[in-house]
Parts: structure tokens; C-alpha cells; sequence
């Protein structure tokens, strides 16, 4: 395209192509490749005069849940997504979304779980869903407690689900699946590529920016063994949606001594958003923090 072309015309001709110009298109500038990677962009692929806000509101009334979209007005739109393995309620026009919470979005498609083990993945722009089944071998180790997360790499556009099992005390192994809209089959992760043992994530922290899934994680510490004293420390986990490696990320010394302990961590743009409480004298002063991110490191923010 010229440059001679209003940016805001480029992006209307990019978001009417299919995905795999778009995959191409990533490589002709650096402009071009952070306006199609931008959640606002994943947002609105596709889409016309839609302006609905992509906000959600689940509750459960007896023994059934209700899913609604809430939009610019805030008025409620049910959704009905279209789930074929899912239980249906008696009136066949509800589903039963009973304990359905969000997992995360990614590239402008959302996750969604409930306790039936299904992962629903809905994109808005497409107005459509696909229920996935977690299967009950994963979900049903003693002593453990499982979770799902959700992202959606930008290389290939490929919905990816994991899931993620931990022991509920102490140490003790991992176990990881991974299923993805190309293999469209559960793969279990190598102890190679799993975290330390001692490592545990917060669940409901997830952040998504590029083809990395950030979560809080915390670890416990033996300062005294023979009074078995221990301390946690809390760290940043990412996980690679190509390489299908968990790391650990390396937060700057000159962060690291200013963060809020514990902190909380959301996705802005390509920016890591970290916030919590400080106790400064009497008083909590509450501390956020943006970090730019570069592939799986943290750059000093403010």
C-alpha cells in the first residue's frame, strides 16, 4: 500500500482479508505487524457496525446459569451459544451455564469453562462458538486441583486450550495437555518443559500478549529446616504458545524492589499491566506499573 494512504484506510483494507494475507502482511512493516497483533485489531476482524463492547455477565438462577452480552448501553443480550455436547436445559433454548467463568481473551476470542469439564471458545466477530470436552482423565488426580487457560498465537491464529494440573500441598509433579484447533486432539507436555516443582500459578492471573501466556506464580522457601520455617516468594510465569515451553521471566532489579507484594498482572496492548497494595506507614498505596514486553522479558515501565 502507498504510504500516500490514510493508516486508518490500510487498517479498513486489512481487516477485509483473509487470515493468511493477514499472516503475510505481519512481515511488510513493524506498523503493520503491531495494528494486526493489537488486541483492538483481533477485536474488530471481520466485523461491520458492530460496537458492541466484548463484556460478559454470568449468573446462576436454580439450577441453571445464563450467559449475557453487556453492550454500549448497558442492556443485557443473551447468548445462546451453539454447543453441541453441552447439556441442555428443558426449554432446549438455554444452555445450562451454570458456574461458566471466564478464562481469558486472546486476539479477540474468548474462553470460557465450566464445572461439566467444556470449554467453550467463542469469537464475537464471528458469532460463533465451538464446545470443547476436557477429558475426565485429566481432571480427576488425587490430591490435585486443575484450571484451564486459553490463548491464541498470532503466528498461526490457532486457538490452543491448556490444561494445567497441580497438587493442592507441597511439591509434587505437574501434568499439562494442550489441544488446539489444527491437532484438535489433547497432547500432553514433556517434564522437560514444565516448570520447577515448587512452583505454583495463580489460576485466575492470566495475561496473554503475542504468543505468551503470563501468570503470577508464587514459590515456598526453607529458610529453617529444623523449625521448618518457610517464606513464598512471588514471581511471573510465561508459557509459548509455539514452543510449548512454561519459563520463568526475569523482572528487572530495579522493578523487582519496587513491586507490590503480592501484585496482580493484566494485559494492556503489548504492555504488562502489574499492580497491588504497598503498606506505606498506616496507609495501603495501591502501586501499577507497566512493563513493556519483548518476546518473554519485562522492560522497565512506569
Amino acid at each position: 500500500m502507498s504510504d500516500n494512504i490514510p493508516f486508518e484506510l490500510q487498517v479498513d483494507i486489512m481487516n477485509r482479508l483473509p487470515v493468511k494475507a493477514l499472516l503475510q502482511f505481519r512481515t511488510v512493516s513493524k506498523s503493520w505487524k503491531y495494528c494486526i497483533d493489537s488486541p483492538n485489531f483481533g477485536v474488530g476482524y471481520g466485523a461491520r457496525g458492530s460496537h458492541t463492547t466484548p463484556f460478559t455477565l454470568t449468573y446462576d438462577q436454580g439450577y441453571f446459569g445464563y450467559l449475557y452480552l453487556v453492550d454500549d448501553d448497558f442492556t443485557l443480550k443473551p447468548l445462546n451459544l451453539l454447543v453441541p455436547s453441552f447439556p441442555r436445559s428443558h426449554d432446549n433454548k438455554n444452555f445450562p451455564y451454570l458456574d461458566l467463568t471466564p478464562v481469558g481473551t486472546s486476539q479477540g476470542v474468548w474462553c470460557f469453562h465450566s464445572f461439566y469439564k467444556i470449554a467453550v471458545i467463542w469469537n464475537p466477530s464471528l458469532k460463533k462458538s465451538v464446545g470443547l470436552t476436557v477429558p475426565t482423565l485429566l481432571s480427576h488426580r488425587a490430591g490435585h486441583k486443575s484450571f484451564i487457560a486459553f490463548g491464541v498465537s498470532p503466528h498461526n491464529m490457532d486457538p490452543t486450550v491448556l490444561h494445567i494440573s497441580l497438587p493442592t500441598k507441597g511439591h509434587g509433579r505437574w501434568f499439562v495437555s494442550w489441544f488446539s484447533f489444527n491437532t484438535k486432539q489433547w497432547n500432553p507436555i514433556g517434564p522437560e518443559k514444565l516448570p520447577r516443582e515448587s512452583i505454583r500459578l495463580k489460576r485466575s492471573s492470566q495475561a496473554v500478549i503475542g504468543r505468551y501466556i503470563f501468570w503470577v506464580a508464587s514459590e515456598k522457601h526453607v529458610q529453617n529446616e529444623s523449625t521448618g520455617y518457610c517464606y513464598k516468594s512471588f514471581l511471573i510465569m510465561s508459557f509459548d504458545l509455539l514452543s510449548m515451553t512454561f519459563q520463568e521471566v526475569e523482572i528487572p532489579e530495579s522493578i523487582r524492589v519496587h513491586l507490590p507484594i503480592p501484585f496482580s498482572i493484566f494485559a494492556h496492548g503489548d504492555a504488562l499491566v502489574v499492580c497491588g497494595n504497598i503498606i506505606a506507614d498506616v496507609n495501603n498505596v495501591f502501586c501499577v506499573r507497566i512493563l513493556e514486553v519483548e518476546g518473554a522479558s519485562l522492560q522497565g515501565g512506569f
